[in-house]
């Protein structure tokens, strides 16, 4: 393949998309050798919205992180492709070979039609492919085969298998086209030597064109949503009217004739216009307008634009000789530093206000000013070393320093440098006064008189002014220091509050102080290239403290390099060696409030940040390493993008791909690996997948980076694939789902199958007798809980009656009383309160069985809420401190009612012993479940007692009944004046002695 000498000469002349170009130089991303795309000629999208890039060497798939080889019935160099409206792809190749990919990912070669196949094997440039409304493609010929001959189109009939020949008439050559409806009924634009005309379609055959003379040659017509077509001539851009009046778009230069330009939905253009000595990527509103100007800018390396686009999400990308470029985030604006050496000038620091054009930036090898849009260097004819960080006066200039070859300092300025000798340097130029340095020390300047405030000379101090006008100091030498008064701390000591000497002590003791800076609320921030950030704030009774900041608190790194304050005081910005890191900056305790981070996953072209700064109109200003500055709208950078759903670009059964299927059917021990595209270009860093497999999976599985799925051999079965994408900070994005029904292998005969049958319907039958034996003890253990309940419940109401009746007759003069009114009443209160008692204690017993016997009240987390509310019902009003503790290890089993009911009212007793009788002022509780035992512990700081001696009323030998009930032990230590422990254990997950017995027996095991 050879490109016309003319060409050549005009590519060489040119330095296509070089420097020369007065454009937006955009923040790129470019993908080439390094990621296996050393050159790409076309790109399309698929139906699911993935890249498809044609190479020298076929075709290749983006999925956003990685290129994998799409197979191909062709060979060769992909020179075109153009995606069909039914998501199939077309291509073709520099010899001439036709070939089409369904949208299944199958391939299949189209014959070449014979007049066209040795001239598109000659020269490929004038060939243009194109689809129309039904998928089918069409081909032009480009120049007529003979003269006087109408140029030719070709459309392929995918049901005949064959060409149609169509012939344009009055076209002489055909430079482009495009199909406008189905290709039956619509119409053709198309493009000829230097005339655009409108061809009637009707049932599939060509009508009488109405042409439009314009005054170039074209080189392309594109659809427009509301005029006939964008048109590309060789000497400007139009648009053409459908009533054939043309409109002046561009004319200032030329066009680019072998970059095939874009087009959007929304009719948006995308192309590569000449201007002056360059060449810029241009994106054009639908009304004419530039929205976009981007050239001069490292990530355009291109030589040899082929083809422009758009993405299904509206990012631009081109495909060229070195490889692909996109434009992912158009709020990213790169400014490159070029040293009049022509290196690259490694940016230290910046300093100044961009919204005024008064930016100043150091490098290792000079100082460089914002002059409109682009950085300018400061010529220096005596420079003697490598300049410091400047300082940015009130009036917009700038101040700096650089370090001899003598070993001493020289200082410079934006205004020439000072005559003789070592010069005064600005170190501060704010409200309270001007500070500057000499090798004399630090001196202020204020309303002409002149202040010396230390002995050192300061030749790169970093400088802030906080509220209350003291001026804090950084950077050399290597400490954070303070004006206080008329003194520098750092020269006199003594003269701190001892709170704010201690404070700086500890915080120069743990980092090398670099940049500072005061915020509107008085706190001052240090850092260093190694440790990390320091805050020095005074408290509300005037002490001052210091806090240091690790990652380990939310910090993005420890290397800071820079520090930065918003105009408007509520953000500070921090430059580190993994990001640009926002904190957010308000009243009240100080704290570490991380809102953004901006790293390469966000459209940074590196992570190390030497310096980064905010203007007036809310950009960020960012110096990355090596020699490139970004501004940056944060706020869109940060913008929140929804997760993207998630195609199924390809399935492989034991490495071979298969067509998609609605059911996909395997065979147990296949091995099945799928490939995933989520359906973004938008910060692709931060979408990951996760999967889950019906019937074996519950949850979901993360996938993280990868793109795809592999199971070495799925048992048999039917499955339903869940998968899902999920951006961070996101929520999931839609699901999409893949049926498998993995068949049994085939030894599994009828016989084999009925005896397996047969084995699980016995092992059923045996399952489900025992489970009817538990159901059938359960109901009867239930029925004698109940019976209990009726009993206890009885018993109480008949106290209850009694009462009431007592209190009645003694109020009907009845009772018997000695006639004494106030005695009458006496009596009457005491009846009634124990009443009240009585009705409480019935109230709670209800309650407590009631609980016991609910089958979804079987989990730990339920009985340990009901001691939890028994332990405080009975000791808080008492005042005795309770302190209930305790650990689960595993997945413990479900917890019968007998267990529940035992446990509770162990522990409700040993809690009432504890408070009515022990006197304590805390009981511990512990316990520790497990899948096989539960070990229970209560333990007081009481009276205790002599267990010999104790009396019935403690309930001792209801413990040890309840502990043999559950088979388990009940262990008591206590002492008089030592405190009572009592321990409960039970071992889980067996058969209990209630389920031993028989469930007519009718002996009550839980009383």
């Amino acid at each position: 393949m050879r490109l016309p000498s003319r060409y050549c000469l005009v590519l060489a002349a040119l330095g296509l998309l070089g420097g020369g170009a007065r454009a937006q130089q955009y923040a790129f991303r470019h993908y080439g050798a390094e990621a296996g795309v050393p050159v790409a000629y076309a790109i399309a999208f698929d139906r699911a919205g993935s890249l498809l890039v044609g190479t020298n060497d076929g075709v290749v798939r983006f999925d956003g992180r990685s290129f994998e080889p799409v197979p191909l019935p062709v060979e060769g160099v992909v020179w075109r492709l153009t995606t069909a409206a039914d998501g199939g792809v077309w291509g073709l190749t520099n010899d001439g070979a036709l070939f089409r990919l369904a949208p299944d990912g199958t391939g299949e070669r189209i014959p070449t039609p014979a007049p066209l196949r040795e001239r598109l094997r000659e020269q490929i440039w004038p060939i243009r492919l194109r689809t129309d409304g039904r998928g089918r493609l069409w081909l032009s010929g480009g120049e007529a085969a003979e003269p006087g001959e109408d140029p030719a189109l070709y459309r392929w009939e995918p049901t005949r298998r064959a060409w149609t020949h169509l012939r344009v008439p009055g076209a002489e050559r055909i430079a482009d086209f495009f199909v406008v409806g189905d290709g039956d009924d619509g119409a053709l634009v198309v493009a000829g030597r230097d005339r655009v005309g409108e061809v009637p379609l009707r049932g599939g055959r060509l009508g009488a064109p109405r042409w439009a003379s314009l005054r170039a040659p074209m080189l392309f017509v594109r659809p427009h949503p509301t005029a006939l077509a964008w048109v590309g001539a060789t000497d400007g851009l139009f648009l053409l009217s459908r009533d054939g009046a043309a409109r002046t778009v561009f004319d200032e230069g030329w066009v680019w004739p072998h970059a095939e330009p874009g087009v959007d939905p929304a009719g948006r253009l995308l192309c590569v216009l000449g201007r002056g000595y360059g060449t810029l990527m241009e994106r054009f509103a639908p009304d004419g307008s530039v929205e976009l100007s981007a050239g001069g800018t490292a990530g355009l390396r291109s030589v040899l634009p082929s083809q422009l686009a758009f993405d299904p999400e509206g990012a631009l990308w081109m495909a060229h000789e070195t490889g692909l470029t996109t434009l992912e985030e158009e709020r990213a604006v790169s400014f490159p530093l070029t040293s009049d050496g022509g290196g690259i000038a490694y940016v230290n620091a910046m300093a100044g206000d961009p919204a005024r054009s008064a930016l100043w930036v150091s490098t290792y090898g000079g100082i460089f000013r914002l002059r409109g849009n682009r950085f300018v260097e400061q010529r220096n004819e005596q420079r003697v070393g490598s300049p410091r960080a400047p300082v940015v006066g009130a009036d917009g200039g700038a101040a700096w320093a650089e370090f001899g070859g003598d070993g001493g300092w020289q200082g410079r300025s934006s205004r020439g440098d000072p005559p003789g000798g070592r010069a005064v340097l600005l170190v501060h130029d704010g409200p309270t006064g001007r500070y500057e340095t000499d090798e004399s020390g630090l001196w202020r300047v204020r309303a002409g008189r002149r202040v010396r405030l230390g002995p050192e000379f300061l030749p790169a101090a970093a400088s802030s002014e906080d509220p209350a006008g003291r001026l804090w100091l950084g950077g050399e030498p290597g400490r954070l220091d303070v004006v206080w008064g008329d003194t520098l701390a750092s020269a006199c000591p003594a003269c701190l509050p001892p709170s704010l000497r201690a404070a700086l002590d500890t915080v120069n003791a743990h980092l090398d102080a670099g940049p500072v800076v005061a915020d509107t609320y008085g706190r001052v921030w240090a850092s260093s290239s190694e440790g990390g950030l320091a805050m020095v704030f005074q408290r509300p009774e005037g002490t001052w403290a210091y806090r240091l900041f690790e990652v380990e608190d939310g910090l993005l790194s420890r290397s800071i390099a820079s520090l930065s304050i918003s105009p408007d005081g509520r953000r500070l910005w921090l430059g580190t060696f993994r990001g640009i890191q926002g904190l957010r900056l308000g009243p009240g305790p100080p704290r570490l409030d991380s809102f953004v981070e901006l790293r390469t996953r966000d459209g940074l072209e590196g992570e190390r940040v030497n310096a980064v700064l905010e203007d007036a109109d809310g950009m960020l200003w960012a110096a990355l390493v090596p020699g490139k500055i970004h501004r940056l709208d944060w706020r869109a950078l940060t913008a929140r993008i929804p997760s993207p759903p998630v195609h199924v670009e390809w399935v492989e059964v034991n490495g071979r791909r298969v067509p998609e299927q609605a059911r996909l059917r395997l065979s147990e021990g296949d091995g099945l690996g799928i490939g995933l595209w989520p359906q973004t270009y938008r910060q692709p860093l931060r979408v990951r997948l996760e999967y889950r497999l019906g019937v074996r999976d519950s949850s979901w599985t993360d996938l993280g980076a990868a793109r795809r799925l592999a199971f070495a051999a799925l048992p048999s079965g039917r499955y339903a694939l869940d998968v899902r994408a999920i951006r961070e900070g996101e929520a999931p994005g839609p699901m999409v789902q893949l049926a498998l029904a993995v068949a049994p292998p085939f030894w599994r005969s009828v016989w084999f199958l009925a005896l397996v049958a047969l084995g699980l319907g016995l092992v059923a039958f045996a399952v489900h007798r025992a489970r009817e034996g538990r159901r059938r003890a359960a109901e009867a253990l239930r029925f004698r809980i109940a019976t209990d309940l009726h009993d206890e419940m009885g018993s109480g109401l008949t106290k209850v009656s009694l009462y009431s009746e007592l209190i009645r007759r003694t109020a009907e003069g009845t009772a018997g009383g000695d006639g004494h009114p106030e005695d009458d009443n006496a009596r009457v209160a005491a009846w009634a309160a124990r009443v009240g008692e009585q009705a409480g204690a019935l109230s709670g017993s209800m309650r407590d069985v009631v609980w016991a016997i609910r089958p979804d009240e079987d989990d730990w987390e339920s009985l340990e809420l009901r001691m939890k509310d028994a332990a405080v019902a009975l000791l808080a009003p008492r005042g005795i401190a309770v302190d209930m503790q305790g650990e689960v290890e595993g997945s413990p089993p479900a917890l019968p009612p007998e267990v529940r009911q035992n446990v509770l009212l162990f522990f409700k007793e040993a809690v009432h012993n504890a408070a009515g009788h022990a006197a304590p002022t805390r009981v511990e509780v512990r316990w520790r479940l497990s899948r096989r035992a539960l070990s229970l512990r209560i333990a007081d700081d009481g009276r205790g007692f002599d267990p010999a001696t104790a009396r019935r009323g403690l309930g001792l030998t209801s413990f040890r009944r309840r502990a043999g009930v559950l088979g388990g032990t009940f262990t008591l230590t206590t002492a008089p004046g030592e405190g009572t422990r009592l321990s409960l254990d039970i071992p889980l997950g067996r058969r209990w002695p209630w389920q031993r017995r028989t469930a007519t027996t009718g002996q009550d095991l839980s009383e």
